[in-house]
């Protein structure tokens, strides 16, 4: 799979239930919603905590 590609499938397949939370930054890893966040810097801060912590390579922040 190439990176990234589960997050946007993900990100596809939760697109019904996020609509609702429009003007929210949702980061994503693999399967999951991690979390929602107002700002883009705690999204991304978020993330990166997340990486270190799981020793994942990626994430997305939409």
């Amino acid at each position: 799979m190439a990176p990234l590609e589960q997050e946007t499938a993900t990100y596809r397949a939760k697109l019904p239930e996020l609509l609702g939370r429009a003007g929210r930054f949702v980061l994503i890893r693999g399967d999951a919603i991690l979390d929602l966040f107002d700002a883009h810097a705690d999204a991304r801060q978020a993330g990166q905590a997340d990486l270190r912590r799981q020793a994942k390579s990626s994430l997305l922040i939409f």
